[in-house]
Formats: structure tokens, C-alpha cells, sequence
């Protein structure tokens, strides 16, 4: 009699207990695991989370264009962090959600075999390095809600002919095009080229080998400088708004046989012409007030029809 008492008083005892663990460990798992919704891309995406979005830190699946998801398990995809795709040079492209305002640091440092990259709106910063060495880039356009690019973003994105800066970046880092010697555009009036002028560099003109950097004082646009002229050329006219022709702009230019000059040019920069040994025939406007040194030296076939004009 006493022995069945004690079974049914154990028996009790462990129903309680199992009764009470049970919904312990569904409040446990549910806390662990967020809801996953229906078309949840899966678990190759590697993602930290806040509690209601998450920032993408890597990638372990074999698929070579990506199209980054809006939501991973329900959160909200707002960034792509650090280092998220360093060094993964089998990633082909990549299309970024406009969910995405961020991207971070080396974020795709030296994808060498990135050739195309999707931004829609939404990003309103690219990191520093954020696309370093991604030498297989051709073009890349930036959308409008950018307002800055960091430190190195394109460094030596050397395959990169063509980007489209908007009006609302108000920083470029240092460095941010450094290597990207390709880069050309159709119309030098361009915002984009203007974003880079500010930013202190320069960019070469579709068609013609040479380079023009807008120069600014007080924020503003204060000139127009030509510079790293095609070392082949014989004749040249320079653009009808340049106003300073840079240090060195045509040295070497053993070829060149005469180059016009416009009105508009003001400065003329130390070395511009030297060693330009075929030079016969140059025009000096009368609004230069600056010539650097050495500027003519070694253009030993320069003539002057009148030894009173101004040049």
C-alpha cells in the first residue's frame, strides 16, 4: 500500500516538473529564433541584429552575383558591415536594396572580379575603402541619396570609366579615385565632374587624352586647369574656358608643332611647355598674368612674327 503511494506521489512530482519545463524551453527558442518568413533567403547570409534590423557581415554560399535581401529572418537588412565580402574575387555583381543605408568599411575590398554594381536609393554612405582594388568595375552609378564617399572608397578600381556622382554628396574622402586613370567624361560640365573637381581631382575628357580639374576657392568655382596632356600630339586648341594651364601639362610634347591658346587662360604653370622641341608658333593672350618657371624651356624652334605682341 505504502509503495503505490509513493509511485503516485513520484509520478505527480514529475508531471509538475515536466509541466513547467516544457513552456520554459518554447520561451527560450522563440526568444532565440525570430519568425521566418515566407521567402526568407536562408542561412548562407551571415547577419548581426539589434532586435528589429540586421547588418550583413558575410556570405558562405557559391552564388557570384548577389542580390542582397531586403529582410533576413524578418529584420530588416540596413547595412552591410565591415569586411563583409573582403578579398571574395569570384563575386561577379552585386544588387544593394534601397533598405540599405550603409556600407561599411572594406566592404567589398579588392572583389577584383566585380563588374557591376546595383545601388538603389536608400544608401547614404560609402565606407572608407568600401570598394578598394575592385580593378574589374567599368561603371558605377551613384544614387541620389549619397551624400558622402569615403576615404579610398574606388582606389585603384583601375577598369573604371565611367561614374556618375549626384548633386548631394557634399564629401569625397582623400583618395576616394586614386588609380582611377579611366575615368572619362563625355561632358566636363558635368555634376560628377564638378564633385570630383572639389574634391581635388581631376578626370579625363571622353575623346581626347588629357586632363581637366576644376579648381575651387571659398567653395566655389574659381577656374578650370588642363593638364597630363597626350605626349603624341602635334597640334592642339585648348578649351575655351580653361584658366590655367598646369605645371608640366605638355612636357614631353617633343611632337607638338603649335597649340592655341584662349583668352580665358590666366596662368601658365612652371614647365608647362618644356621640352617641347618642335614648338614654332605660340600666342600668349594678354589676360596671363603668370608664367612659371621654365614654362617655354627647351622650345628652341619658337619664332615670333612680332617681337611687340604680348607673347
Amino acid at each position: 500500500m505504502k509503495r503505490r503511494l509513493w509511485r503516485a506521489v513520484a509520478l505527480a512530482v514529475l508531471l509538475m516538473v515536466a509541466a513547467l519545463l516544457i513552456p520554459n524551453q518554447g520561451m527560450v527558442a522563440s526568444a532565440e529564433e525570430p519568425p521566418v518568413e515566407p521567402g526568407d533567403p536562408g542561412t548562407d547570409w551571415c547577419y548581426t541584429t539589434n532586435g528589429s534590423e540586421c547588418i550583413i557581415t558575410g556570405y558562405t554560399g557559391s552564388a557570384t552575383a548577389l542580390v542582397i535581401p531586403d529582410r533576413i529572418a524578418g529584420y530588416a537588412v540596413t547595412a552591410i558591415g565591415e569586411s563583409a565580402f573582403y578579398d571574395r574575387s569570384s563575386l561577379t555583381s552585386i544588387t544593394i536594396p534601397d533598405s540599405v543605408t550603409s556600407i561599411g568599411y572594406q566592404a567589398f575590398y579588392n572583389c577584383s572580379g566585380l563588374t557591376s554594381i546595383t545601388m538603389l536609393d536608400g544608401v547614404t554612405s560609402i565606407g572608407d575603402s568600401a570598394f578598394y582594388g575592385c580593378s574589374g568595375l567599368t561603371s558605377v552609378t551613384i544614387p541620389d541619396s549619397v551624400t558622402s564617399i569615403g576615404y579610398l572608397a574606388f582606389c585603384n578600381c583601375s577598369g573604371l570609366t565611367s561614374v556618375a556622382i549626384p548633386d548631394g554628396v557634399t564629401s569625397i574622402g582623400s583618395s576616394a579615385f586614386y588609380g582611377c586613370s579611366a575615368i572619362r567624361y563625355a561632358n566636363p560640365d558635368s555634376d560628377g565632374a564638378k564633385a570630383l573637381g572639389k574634391a581635388g581631382y581631376g578626370f579625363r575628357v571622353a575623346g581626347n587624352e588629357y586632363d581637366l580639374r576644376y579648381l575651387f576657392t571659398n567653395n566655389e568655382i574659381s577656374g578650370l586647369e588642363i593638364s597630363n596632356v597626350d605626349k603624341e600630339v602635334v597640334t592642339f586648341v585648348i578649351p575655351d574656358g580653361v584658366t590655367s594651364i598646369g605645371s608640366s601639362a605638355f612636357s614631353g610634347c617633343s611632337g607638338l608643332t603649335s597649340v592655341a591658346i584662349p583668352d580665358s587662360v590666366t596662368i601658365i604653370g612652371g614647365n608647362a611647355f618644356m621640352g617641347c622641341s618642335s614648338l614654332t608658333s605660340v600666342t600668349i593672350p594678354d589676360g596671363v598674368t603668370s608664367i612659371g618657371i621654365s614654362a617655354f624651356y627647351g622650345c628652341s624652334a619658337i619664332r615670333y612674327a612680332n617681337p611687340d605682341s604680348d607673347g
